[in-house]
């Protein structure tokens, strides 16, 4: 009689969701800041392109201009005229190119970000004490709930013998002892 109670004391000891909770917040608030970071740096992206792009159309209508002052124009005004239209060509050129290496790079951004997202949080850390304990919490059918401010006070407990779902208020005011009972009996 007294190993199941010692196997269920030390049971018990082994449930300490406050690490888990810990990582799990972190995890959360890590994927949040690299998502405003990509978001942030993809717009900042985005606003270069857009005056670049302006930049472009304003070297276009000012190369399309010159070809018709140049009919008029004699002489030297044509040999001026005619460098002009040589630095606004090479400054297109140019501004095309930079335009096409930031399509590229928000392409290739938005593409991370992708990535990054489709990512399960587990591949992301290393196996330790804290994924261990929630892999064995969620194989027994226990999984955390968090709350509006990312608190967890309650959990959500399949049981597969009694196909049932409840759901357990984890009170601080109450005893490891009882609320690992309570879990135990929500599981089996």
């Amino acid at each position: 009689m007294e190993e199941p109670r010692a196997l269920i004391k030390q049971t018990i000891d082994t449930f300490q969701p406050s690490g888990d909770l810990n990582v799990i917040r972190y995890v959360n608030k890590l994927l949040s800041q690299t998502d405003e970071l990509r978001q942030k740096h993809a717009n900042e992206c985005k606003d270069i392109n857009k005056t670049l792009e302006n930049e472009l159309e304003l070297a276009k209508s000012s190369t399309s201009s010159y070809k018709a002052l140049a009919v008029d124009l004699q002489g030297e005004n044509v040999h001026n005229l005619e460098r002009e239209k040589l630095f606004l060509t090479k400054q297109l050129q140019d501004s095309e190119a930079k335009l096409g290496s930031l399509k590229s790079e928000l392409q290739q951004l938005e593409e991370e970000l992708t990535e990054l997202t489709d990512l399960p949080i587990e591949d992301d850390l290393a196996p330790d004490q804290t994924i261990l304990k929630l892999q064995i919490y969620r194989s027994l059918g226990i999984d955390a709930i968090p709350d509006e401010q990312g608190n967890l006070n309650k959990v959500r407990v399949r049981s597969t013998e009694k196909n049932d779902i409840h759901t357990l208020s984890v009170d601080e005011q109450q005893s490891k002892y009882a609320c690992a009972n309570q879990l135990w009996d929500l599981c089996s």
